[in-house]
């Protein structure tokens, strides 16, 4: 039977991490979450209060996937509710080449990683004897396997609980984010209809060791992460009037070169820098070869904030494209002066000046010229109903970009999806001040009790759900991020209502795991099983005091 003992949760890990649960995937998604809803109901609470463990389907979701909701209430009736958060997808296993079929077998895994070329540190790790390797040990189902273990223990006292405690399982966290954004309607619901107050949110993400295994982090905020994207749109020119034309592939390649990995243009907070700009997809508007400069070309970029919002960040997006835009056109003229010295016949070259737009202007120049009803038919007809959701926002900036017979050299700005909003605790609200309270406790009992060294640190540096667990700034901070999407409300939408509703302090306290993504995916199992369900109960404890 399932407890709250070392061995059972040493084993829910286990079990967890073998159902081989890659995003997207409903089979494997549903099934991850069915096993824990299963340890979970062999506890004699559940037994009991059977509505309090709850299997909710993700509204819309084509792939019918679950969240788990499990909820332990006070023996004194009580509003306030502790969320105890994770996810239980993983990506894919093909880092780990040959040993990929034994990822989802711990056990099995930590023995035969030794044949894999290692670093000198994870072969370090590895020889102590004191990590467990596979996918998904530490991004992220150990977190959420010692929630469940605190779960159990909360369970049979629950006379001592100053709070209800309730365990929140979410299936894909890995590609949009779908099983949070899901959950915020039930949530709502949950306070609407059930009286629930959610007052803090603990996720269970891995922590940074700093390489001695006894070392951990934990964060009272989240970072954010961004998706801007850069349309250029150039001049089309056959191949042999080169110069009288402009590659937008070249203008991609300097705003590139102006942005990517660039550490002047990092967000900040408390003194840290979090990653800049660093590109994840390009392309050109060619489906197939054609003797002329390619005259459409975008790209979309990641970008971690920890204090700038959509508006102001799209405004410096905006800045560098043109900045962009301008170096392109300064250095083809350059180009084609050269190239006339050689004695080629000199040719006059256009005078052009660069043009900025941001998504919502081009839509607005459109409105102004063709009106409302054929502004929205195109934006149907454009959009499309398959393929990747960030392929077909850039089909429909494409197709509404040529509907308006703009020329280049311009650019079209705005946003992709994912989104998620920066959380930071500067202690302004009730719940922050006592989150922050707790955690500073839990520091001393950390070091006290067990010789641990908890850091704390202002913001996790990886994304995650964390972000959705309210919103501070206020709907008005994320109006430029809603107009500037394209096919926003069809291909994605934040539940921006549902997150303004939730005032919930937020923390992340999770196992001390390493190379998430990566064929040598770990935790350090002492902490996880002997230190880690203390500490969440602490926290707890201290919430609910």
């Amino acid at each position: 039977m399932f407890g709250a003992d070392r061995e059972s949760l040493y084993r829910l890990i286990l079990d967890l991490v073998a159902v081989p649960s890659v995003s997207p995937c409903g089979e494997s998604e549903r099934a991850v979450v069915d096993r824990l809803a299963g340890r979970l109901g062999e506890l004699p609470y559940f037994r009991t209060h059977g509505g309090d463990l709850r299997l909710l389907p993700l509204e819309g979701d084509r792939l019918g996937r679950n969240l788990l909701f499990a909820l332990v209430r006070a023996g004194r009736k009580t509003d306030r509710t502790v969320l105890l958060m994770g996810h239980l997808d993983v990506v894919g296993v093909e880092v780990c080449g040959p040993l990929a079929p034994l990822a989802f077998d711990a056990e099995a895994y930590t023995a035969a990683v030794g044949r894999a070329s290692l670093s000198d540190e994870v072969r370090a790790d590895l020889d102590s004897g004191q990590w467990l390797f596979g996918r998904g040990v530490a991004d992220m189902k150990t977190g959420v396997a010692v929630f469940a273990s605190v779960l159990a223990d909360l369970a049979a006292r629950r006379d001592a609980m100053g709070v209800n405690v309730a365990l929140l399982a979410l299936p894909d966290e890995e590609c949009n984010s779908g099983g949070m954004l899901g959950a915020l309607p039930w949530l709502k619901r949950f306070g609407d209809d059930e009286g629930l107050r959610f007052v803090a949110c603990v996720d269970g993400e891995p922590s940074i060791g700093t390489g001695d295994g006894n070392r951990a982090s934990i964060h009272l905020g989240a970072v954010g992460k961004i998706n801007p994207f850069v349309y250029f749109l150039g001049r089309e020119t056959h191949l042999g009037e080169y110069y009288e034309g402009l590659n937008a592939n070249f203008m991609t390649a300097h705003f590139d070169v102006l942005v990517e990995g660039n550490p002047d243009l990092a967000d900040r907070l408390d003194g840290e820098a979090f990653t800049p700009f660093a590109s994840l997809r390009h392309r050109d508007g060619r489906e197939q070869y054609c003797c002329s400069v390619s005259d459409r070309s975008w790209s979309y970029y990641s970008y971690f904030t920890a204090t700038k919002g959509p508006g102001e960040l799209l405004e410096q997006v905006r800045a560098l494209a043109a900045e962009a835009g301008r170096r392109a056109i300064d250095c083809h003229r350059r180009s084609a002066e050269g190239f006339f010295r050689l004695g080629k016949p000199e040719a006059a070259l256009p005078s052009w000046t660069m043009a900025v737009l941001t998504y919502d202007e081009l839509k607005e120049r459109l409105r102004n010229r063709i009106g409302e009803e054929a502004l929205r038919a195109a934006t149907e007809s454009l959009l499309g109903s398959s393929g990747d959701e960030r392929d077909r926002a850039m089909a429909l900036v494409d197709g509404l970009l040529s509907l308006s017979g703009e020329r280049g050299p311009l650019a079209v700005v705005g946003y992709l999806m994912p989104c998620y909003p920066h959380r930071s605790n500067r202690e302004r609200s009730d719940g922050d001040r006592a989150m922050a309270s707790a955690v500073r406790s839990l520091v001393v009992e950390a070091r006290e009790r067990f010789g641990v060294e908890l850091q704390i640190r202002s913001l996790y540096e990886g994304v995650c759900d964390l972000s959705y667990c309210g919103l501070p700034e206020g709907l008005e901070a994320m109006a430029p991020f809603e107009a500037n999407v394209p096919g926003y409300g069809r291909l994605y939408r934040l539940p921006l209502a549902e997150m303004a509703s939730l005032d919930m302090a937020i923390v992340n306290l999770g196992p001390i795991g390493r190379d998430a993504h990566k064929l040598s995916e770990r935790i350090h199992l002492g902490y996880a099983l002997d230190v880690l369900p203390h500490l969440v109960r602490g926290l707890v404890d201290r919430l609910g005091s």
